[in-house]
C-alpha cells in the first residue's frame, strides 16, 4: 500500500490484494479523511475523525470475488421509535441481504442514541454484533453484560434480548445475520412500522 499527503488530508492508493488463489487481482480503493468535525450524519461517525465507513459485500463468481462497497451513510434508515417506551430510540440500515450485496446473509449497520436501547426483541436468524464504538449493556433473560468498542457477542435466533447505550455519545455497531432473509419480532409496537414486527426487504410477507 503507497500514500501520499495532499494538503491536509492523507490518501490511501489503490490497493492490490489477490483474493483467489490463481484468479485475478482485484483493486479495492480506499480513502481516509483526517480532522473533520462530527457532521449531522452522527449514527455513523466516529469522534472527531469523521472517517467513511464502507461495508464490502460481495459474491464468489465464476472469474473471482467481486466486492462492491457500501456506503452507511448513504443508505435509507430507519428511526427506530415507540410510544410504548419512549427510551426506543435507533437508527438502523439494511446494507445487504439475500439477493442484494449477500446471498446467506443480512448486514445491519445501526446506532442507538444516548440513554437508549433497542427493545426487547427475537431474531428468526443466528445474530452477531460488533460493537464499533460507546458503551453499552447487553440484556438477556438470564442476565446482563458490558459491552464497548471491539465487543463481539453471538445470539442464537429465538433467544429474546435487547442492547442499551449506557454512555453519553451513540453507540455504533453493526449486526451480522447468518441467513438470507431477517425478520425481528418485538414486545413493543415499533414505528415507523406501527408493529412488532421488522423485516429485511426480502422477507416473505
Amino acid at each position: 500500500m503507497r500514500t501520499r499527503r495532499v494538503g491536509r488530508k492523507r490518501q490511501i492508493s489503490a490497493h492490490r490484494t489477490r483474493l483467489l488463489p490463481d484468479k485475478e487481482r482485484y483493486y479495492v480503493p480506499t480513502r481516509e479523511r483526517r480532522g473533520d468535525s462530527l457532521t449531522k450524519n452522527w449514527a455513523f461517525s466516529i469522534g472527531t475523525n469523521s472517517t467513511r465507513f464502507f461495508l464490502f459485500a460481495g459474491s464468489i463468481t465464476k472469474n473471482g470475488i467481486s466486492m462492491n462497497p457500501v456506503e452507511v451513510s448513504k443508505l435509507q434508515t430507519l428511526n427506530m421509535t415507540s410510544f410504548d417506551d419512549p427510551a426506543i430510540n435507533w437508527i438502523a440500515a439494511f446494507a445487504c441481504y439475500g439477493g442484494q450485496g449477500a446471498d446467506y446473509t443480512v448486514v445491519v449497520p445501526f446506532s442507538i442514541a444516548s440513554g437508549g436501547h433497542l427493545g426487547w426483541h427475537i431474531d428468526s436468524l443466528e445474530e452477531t454484533q460488533y460493537i464499533i464504538a460507546g458503551s453499552g449493556e447487553l440484556q438477556r433473560d438470564e442476565g446482563s453484560w458490558s459491552a464497548g468498542p471491539g465487543s463481539i457477542f453471538v445470539l442464537p435466533k429465538n433467544v429474546r434480548h435487547d442492547l442499551r447505550n449506557t454512555g453519553t455519545v451513540p453507540l455504533l455497531a453493526v449486526a451480522f445475520f447468518s441467513g438470507e432473509a431477517l425478520t425481528q419480532t418485538f414486545d413493543e409496537v415499533m414505528l415507523p412500522v406501527n408493529g412488532h414486527i421488522l423485516s429485511s426487504p426480502n422477507a416473505s410477507a
